[in-house]
């Protein structure tokens, strides 16, 4: 009982701060706030995946560095290990990335072609 009571008011005051209401405007005031969510996920998506590329690269610049000349097993060890986690950090970063831009085209497209049928 407590938690559907919970529920019922986090629903109405999220109802309230998406200012989604009752009546004829309450679907578009919707559709277009579902809109502005999911583009701004995308495009945070972006920024978050090219924030990882950079940690990766300054994650590698300072634990990996440039790989030595003369190395004992250890130090190519330490090397490998850390220029292994820099580039996962750079990849999961490239793949967010990826991922949000081809969001970003598909709901182009998608707009595109709804305008069309129209």
């Amino acid at each position: 009982y407590l938690a559907s009571k919970y529920l019922n008011e986090t629903g109405r005051k999220i109802g309230k701060l998406l200012r989604v209401g009752k009546g004829s405007n309450a679907n578009v005031i919707r559709k277009h706030n579902d809109y502005n969510i999911q583009k701004k996920i995308l495009i945070w998506g972006i920024i978050g995946g090219i924030l990882l590329i950079i940690i990766g690269f300054v994650y590698e610049v300072m634990f990996a560095g440039i790989p030595y000349q003369d190395p004992t097993p250890l130090m190519i060890q330490k090397f490998n290990f850390h220029k292994t986690i820099a580039i996962k950090i750079e990849s999961f970063g490239l793949i967010i990335m990826l991922i949000s831009l081809l969001g970003i085209i598909v709901k182009k497209f998608i707009a595109h072609l709804k305008k069309r049928k129209v």
